[in-house]
């Protein structure tokens, strides 16, 4: 996760941006596979205090098999934490 500005202790939105690897296992009967992605998002951390957060995220996964691009996307919304207040 890179956030798109520097981190100020009194900023209380901090907008980023994130991308990387996911793995999915898929369970059908008696055979477990594994489905490799790609995934990108951007999101916002909204600091109600030093350490505690909202957050509020979008993500895409990408999945090129077969000559076929799927594509799955998200919405996400969770409390973000930081170990000590900056």
């Amino acid at each position: 996760m890179k956030h798109i500005r520097g981190s100020q202790p009194d900023q209380k939105a901090a907008p980023f941006v994130t991308g990387g690897y996911s793995g999915l296992f898929v369970r059908g009967g008696s055979s477990t596979k594994t489905v490799n992605l790609g995934n990108f998002g951007v999101g916002l951390n909204y600091w109600l205090t030093g350490r505690m957060g909202l957050r509020v995220e979008f993500r895409g996964h990408l999945r090129n098999a077969e000559g076929a691009t799927s594509h799955l996307y998200a919405f996400r919304i969770g409390v973000a934490y930081r170990s000590r207040a900056e």
